[in-house]
């Protein structure tokens, strides 16, 4: 080929794990000479992580914003998710089918083929003459072998299945180690179109420990706590903030809930405050976006990393970023998390609904500083693994190998 042009398409570039991804994978594809058309949609454009992407790209990044739908946002009597998907396949249809008209375009990656798998199952990716690539972000079709839930759950399964298997989709990254096994052990259809690329486990290395700490005006002898990233209900801030009132010794602790927060952890954090305080647990809140000088300082500043999640069982950046940062991790039990936790070594693993689990896992810690560096030293170990390179590079070999074949 003499030049190579390929559309990134993410319609909702609306955290952090996400935009790193982007960050990774365009930079690298500008690195290599190619031509990167990124379609979006006005939504995602207002998030600052959208801002921080063009102004690092700035002409090699070429933008196409369309109206995708949001999700959370639509309704209907077939449910919310279904409503979505239906919504967002059908726009993404008619996009490329405008961009092919105009556009010289080689392939696809679509960042989150989360958005609408049902939809690929059931009608394919759409046909303009185009080869695809993409991101599963959620797999779950490993747990519980793939058989339990309720004959809905099975139908989702069966076209997501069935999305693999589709010709013009030729490649499909995960970022799930145990799913990539666990494909390979039912020998799934589709199996060979199945990458596990690990994710990216990255920190911007502008800020020392002093530094950081002296900002925040912490004392040797306090015990930062971080929830980083996008505050939402399943970050398990609840359960976070009251087994910080109950450990041996709260006058130590700090809590920085680093990111933006939805409205329900803003209204739960408010009821909290006054209780915290009483028992001498200070409390920090950076309701934003954080850009890479913030992030890095939170990271560099803390002790802890807060991974209590409730019910999800996806992979986090988080986890990995706390790893890249020598950090100990207080992880769920469940999902990729609690598996990733418990097989390096990274830290407690608890049940956020039990207290008494939670404030063990916190005493431990706080009390036993031998027990947070060999924890950290575990997670540098593991993080060399998931370096940035390595992802932008994989995946966009990934995209190239999705182009030969085209039908155009």
């Amino acid at each position: 080929m003499a030049s190579f042009n390929f559309v990134y398409f993410d319609p909702a570039l609306d955290g952090h794990h996400v935009s790193s991804h982007a960050r990774t994978i365009i930079g690298e594809a500008v690195r290599r000479g190619w031509r990167c058309l990124w379609l979006t949609s006005p939504a995602a454009m207002e998030h600052p992580a959208s801002r921080q992407l063009i102004a690092e790209m700035g002409d090699a990044l070429k933008l196409e914003v369309a109206a995708f739908p949001q999700l959370g946002k639509v309704s209907g009597k077939f449910g919310q998710a279904t409503i979505y998907e239906i919504r967002h396949y059908w726009a993404l249809c008619r996009s490329l089918r405008r961009l092919a008209r105009v556009h010289r375009v080689d392939t696809v990656y679509l960042a989150w083929l989360d958005h609408c798998p049902r939809m690929f199952g059931l009608f394919g990716l759409p046909d303009v003459g185009l080869n695809y690539s993409g991101m599963h972000m959620h797999v779950s079709l490993h747990e519980n072998n793939g058989a339990a839930g309720s004959r809905f759950a099975r139908l989702t399964r069966s076209l997501t299945r069935r999305m693999y298997t589709r010709p013009n989709l030729r490649g499909v990254a995960v970022i799930i180690e145990q799913f990539a096994e666990y494909a390979k052990a039912m020998n799934l259809p589709g199996l060979e179109k199945i990458t596990y690329v690990p994710d990216i486990a990255f920190i911007p290395p502008q800020a020392g420990r002093h530094t950081a700490r002296s900002t925040l005006n912490l004392r040797d002898e306090d015990v930062l706590v971080l929830s980083y990233g996008a505050l939402t209900g399943r970050k398990g801030i609840p359960a976070l903030m009251q087994a910080c009132q109950q450990v041996a010794e709260p006058q130590r602790l700090v809590i920085l809930l680093a990111g933006r927060q939805e409205p329900g952890v803003t209204a739960h954090i408010f009821r909290e405050r006054d209780e915290l305080l009483k028992k001498g647990v200070r409390l920090i809140e950076w309701n934003r976006f954080l850009d890479d000088s913030a992030e890095a300082l939170s990271f560099a500043a803390a002790d802890i990393v807060w991974m209590g999640y409730c019910g999800f069982t996806g992979s986090s950046g988080v986890l990995l970023q706390a790893a890249a940062a020598g950090l100990p991790v207080i992880a769920c039990q469940e999902g990729a998390i609690g598996r990733t936790a418990q097989k390096h070594e990274l830290g407690p693993r608890i049940d956020p609904a039990d207290p008494l689990a939670v404030v063990s896992a916190l005493n431990r810690l706080v009390a036993d500083s031998e027990f947070r560096r060999r924890c950290g030293e575990h997670g540098r170990r593991m993080a060399e693994q998931h370096l940035p390179v390595k992802f932008g590079s994989a995946i966009c070999n990934l995209i190239f190998e999705s182009a030969r074949g085209r039908s155009t």
